[in-house]
């Protein structure tokens, strides 16, 4: 689950604020309708990639007079309980220890993602992973990511840049140690009330099974009131090795910012994944993820997801339809 466990949500930027105000305020000579993009966190990544695609500026001129944060990093804990028809389940417990990233320059960012997952079993089919003697652990691995990244502002509302990133998944038990690489030019364009972010990712996996990949998750939204968005994510990954992994899914969302700057998105992702001999599942994905600021630099977050996935031409190999319970809880530190 590559990327979608990490859900949706790309992707992508998450730390600017809409307006306190609930009501869009009258337009003046269409000045109000014209919404300037860099000053919001869209060259931020790392726990932003993937969640709170937040694009519109902060309009409170006293954060914006204010020394800019050049951090933002989320720690925390992911539990995922998978529930398989015709397997034991699995259970995948993780502390993240960092994912986020650090402004150098107006320009230059680095990203970085260190992570640990232990993976448990359970006796039985057909039951999620539970406890005591119903799980057994089966393996343990660390994750390492860095990611810098190149940003150019060409005016308020268009910006280009590259994120080059390099991955290392530890040796475990039923998967060898692999190293990634990848190359991702990216695009940011503000025109109106629209957003448009567009990205595609070139990569290598080095391991038992390599090959290149290719994977892009565009993203478009609307913005409805000062803060209220809407819009939607389309997601593809191709693998050109073995297995030659194929997944696609289209993402709708919106996007809600609270008088108290609390931000709810809520996304449902339908999507199929697809094997070299045409195996696979469909499935739908229902997602809430939340950042509730407690001040400034400290917010609570939440990621919560159940994902329902049906076999697809299942053959030998196959666990059958499975169910996927994800959380994602912690707290993002900017500074």
């Amino acid at each position: 689950m590559k990327k979608i466990i990490l859900p949706v949500a790309l992707l992508m930027a998450s730390s600017a604020t809409f307006a306190e105000q609930q009501i869009e305020k009258p337009l003046l000579n269409n000045q109000e309708n014209t919404t300037s993009i860099k000053n919001s966190n869209l060259d931020l990544f790392g726990v932003s990639r993937s969640f709170g695609d937040i694009i519109f500026v902060d309009d409170d001129t006293t954060r914006q007079n204010s020394a800019p944060k050049r951090t933002r990093v989320f720690t925390g804990y992911e539990y995922e309980n998978i529930k398989f028809s015709k397997h034991p389940g699995q259970l995948l417990s993780t502390f993240v220890i960092a994912d986020g990233s650090t402004r150098i320059t107006d320009k230059l960012s680095m990203g970085y993602v260190i992570r640990e997952t232990t993976i448990y079993d359970t006796a039985e089919n057909n039951k999620y992973v539970g406890s005591g003697s119903n799980r057994i652990r089966r393996d343990t691995f660390t994750e390492i990511q860095l990611l810098p990244k190149y940003i150019n502002w060409v005016n308020e509302n268009f910006s280009y840049g590259v994120e080059l990133g390099y991955e290392h998944i530890g040796d475990a038990k039923d998967s060898a140690e692999k190293q990634m690489y990848h190359i991702r030019p990216e695009i940011n364009l503000g025109f109106g009330r629209n957003f448009l972010h567009l990205n595609t990712e070139i990569g290598w996996i080095d391991r038992a099974d390599r090959g290149a990949y290719i994977e892009t998750e565009p993203l478009y939204l609307y913005r409805l009131t000062d803060n209220f968005n809407m819009g939607a994510k389309f997601y593809y990954h191709a693998e050109d090795n073995d297995f030659r992994w194929r997944e696609s899914a289209v993402r709708p969302l919106v996007q809600y910012r609270f008088a108290n700057n609390t931000y709810l998105e809520l996304r449902w992702e339908v999507g199929s994944i697809r094997t070299h001999d045409g195996s696979g599942y469909n499935y739908n994905n229902y997602a809430l993820y939340t950042e509730i600021p407690f001040n400034p630099t400290f917010s609570l977050m939440a990621d919560l997801q159940f994902k329902d996935q049906k076999a697809h031409k299942g053959n030998e190999w196959s666990w059958g339809d499975k169910e996927d319970i994800f959380a994602k809880v912690g707290f993002i530190v900017n500074f």
